[in-house]
């Protein structure tokens, strides 16, 4: 028995999983009468590691797996050319979110110039993040696993060493003033390094990809061994089950202690709000559950690792796939064109209670599953972003452009290079 590397269902499941939890957070800012703001915001809190956490996380691993199984056909040079262009979409849709998410910020006059332009570009949002993991990923994994875990360790102290510098300076009056983060040296490393920006900062969130390199080394390898033995596969999974947990439980500890934040403060905010439906009243929340911090990273990667290695065997070795999970994992296919397409949401803002929300997200969701489900199962999922991205990544960009319907002849295509 051999699993095919290119599509692992377990790894779609899991993106498909993510996908809900990440249009339960967006659609939740829309679909609102803002009675019931401190109740999502308890459940996020909770969940939202399942999330973007979650999308980006599969997205390396399946990478990165990817990658080793294409070894023996692919050459060091293809393999790179191929993750450069893949890394190039996200980093321009990435600028692209970059201009909506500070849209306001980039009409304040008194800001310079080259600090807006280069908020646009190198801004860390989810996109650009991953961007940036799949590029220093390829570079990451063929470093000696010493230097990869002095790297790991020097990402969680760069966080430690900047904190006394930011902390003064950060405070929930001025986390988002626009002109204090473009200000001063430290503030400007801050923006760029340190800003949860779309659920991403990037310090500390680029120990993500590395931990996931060696974490999955010896998987990978059992995973596209020749001959291929399930007895080493399973015997690595457990191992990756064992490491995971002991990863999440250090990062439970080290962020057992309860804050209102730490240069982040709105969730703590939207937790306490006043409204009708409050569920959380303690002065704070666990570390673990800051997204800017160490222990989050840890935390999260463990848990979402643990939940991976359960779906894996279910999934992709016990071949336990109902319909539900068939349908997650193709949902999950095309998590980046749903990601992209979700935000329609904001330009039909309704004013909902939350049974309303409730029941309105669970309709919508169900049936951008079953869309999605139409979509590949009718036309193979063609024209979506994520199509057009494996396109791109597998093919040059002629032979890519040859492939659509305007250039799908020859005489098409003489007709638009010299036209009559």
């Amino acid at each position: 028995m051999e699993i095919a590397l290119g599509r692992l269902k377990a790894l779609d499941f899991m993106k498909g999983l993510g996908l809900v939890i990440v249009l339960l957070a967006h659609w939740s800012m829309w679909w609102t009468d803002h009675t019931w703001t401190s109740a999502s915001a308890f459940a996020l809190l909770f969940t939202r590691f399942l999330g973007i956490p979650n999308f980006t996380l599969m997205s390396i691993i399946g990478l990165m797996l990817s990658l080793k199984g294409k070894e023996e056909t692919c050459g060091a040079r293809e393999q790179f050319t191929r993750v450069l262009k893949r890394a190039a979409i996200f980093l321009f849709i990435g600028s692209i979110n970059n201009i909506i998410y500070a849209w306001d910020a980039l009409q304040v006059p008194v800001v310079p110039i080259g600090w807006k332009i280069l908020f646009v570009l190198f801004s860390c949002n989810v996109l650009t993040f991953i961007g940036i993991a799949q590029i220093a990923l390829v570079f990451f994994k063929r470093l000696h696993v010493a230097f990869q875990v002095v790297t790991i360790t020097a990402i969680i102290l760069a966080y430690y060493a900047f904190l006394p510098v930011i902390t003064p300076i950060i405070t929930p009056n001025t986390e988002q003033t626009v002109e204090l983060l473009a200000s001063t040296p430290a503030t400007i490393v801050y923006t760029f390094f340190f800003m949860e920006n779309t659920m991403a900062p990037l310090i500390p969130s680029l120990a993500v990809p590395f931990l996931a390199s060696v974490v999955y080394a010896r998987f990978s390898k059992a995973i596209s061994a020749k001959p291929f033995t399930m007895e080493r596969v399973l015997h690595e999974l457990r191992f990756v089950r064992l490491v995971s947990i002991t990863i999440m439980v250090l990062g439970i500890t080290i962020g057992a202690t309860l804050t209102t934040g730490i240069f982040s403060y709105a969730r703590y905010t939207e937790l306490v709000l006043p409204d009708a439906t409050r569920l959380w009243t303690a002065p704070g929340y666990p570390l673990f559950l800051h997204l800017t911090h160490p222990s989050y990273v840890l935390f999260s990667f463990g848990a979402l690792s643990l939940l991976l290695t359960l779906a894996f065997e279910a999934i992709d070795i016990k071949a336990r796939r109902g319909r539900v999970v068939e349908r997650l994992a193709v949902f999950g296919k095309y998590s980046l064109t749903i990601y992209l397409l979700n935000p329609i949401a904001i330009f039909f803002p309704i004013p909902l209670n939350m049974f309303g929300f409730i029941a309105l997200w669970t309709m919508a969701t169900s049936l951008s599953i079953a869309g999605t489900w139409i979509w590949e199962t009718r036309w193979e999922g063609k024209y979506s972003v994520d199509w057009f991205i494996r396109k791109i990544a597998s093919t040059n960009i002629t032979l890519f452009l040859a492939t659509l319907p305007a250039f799908s002849s020859a005489k098409k295509q003489k007709d638009m290079l010299f036209p009559a």
